[in-house]
């Protein structure tokens, strides 16, 4: 205990004598504040009014390989295990727009990710769609005011009960107002 104690007051003694607390006049840091930045990171997913809306051009699901997987990720979303059916949990099939124009299964899987702006996923459609659907998936292209030429190749191998290996191919060519696009897809089953 006196040893404790004796120590105790040695390292009081020496503490009183430090300089690491003091601040030196010529300090090489400022403590004023010259700007301030204040940013906000827009939210990926909205809900309004009971529908579902994904920004895809700005946020991570962007670098999904093909645009099944990314309605995989959508909530109340399901891909059938062959991907040749989707259907919204609760209301079953949905009908399929992209810019406006209702397509099919065939018409989705060509569609890169890369040229997807938002998909909105409508629970209670608008007398505009169709009486058969019970829900729609909108998606929404961007468009490239530039010339471009890009191709892209995608493979997705995956071990469910079998093993799936999907591949897909698609350029895109851009000169003044016209626009070719080809998109090919392989899945094996």
């Amino acid at each position: 205990m006196p040893l404790k104690f004796i120590l105790f007051i040695i390292l009081f003694f020496v503490s009183l004598f430090g300089f690491s607390q003091n601040e030196t006049s010529k300090d090489s840091i400022s403590n004023k504040l010259n700007e301030v930045v204040i940013s906000q990171n827009k939210k990926s997913f909205s809900n309004q009014n009971g529908n579902i809306k994904l920004d895809v051009a700005n946020s991570i699901y962007n670098s999904m390989p093909n645009t099944l997987d990314l309605l995989a990720k959508l909530p109340a979303v399901q891909i059938s295990s062959d991907r040749e059916k989707i259907t919204i949990i609760g209301k079953g099939n949905p009908l399929i727009y992209i810019d406006n124009q209702k397509v099919g299964m065939n018409d989705l899987n060509a569609l890169a990710v890369a040229d997807i702006k938002s998909i909105e996923i409508v629970k209670n459609p608008s007398a505009k769609y169709e009486a058969e659907g019970r829900a729609v998936i909108l998606i929404m292209r961007k468009f490239s005011k530039k010339d471009s030429f890009e191709t892209s190749i995608t493979e997705v191998a995956s071990f469910k009960k079998d093993n799936n290996n999907y591949l897909g191919l698609s350029s895109n060519f851009k000169k003044n107002k016209i626009e070719w696009k080809a998109n090919f897809n392989y899945n094996k089953l």
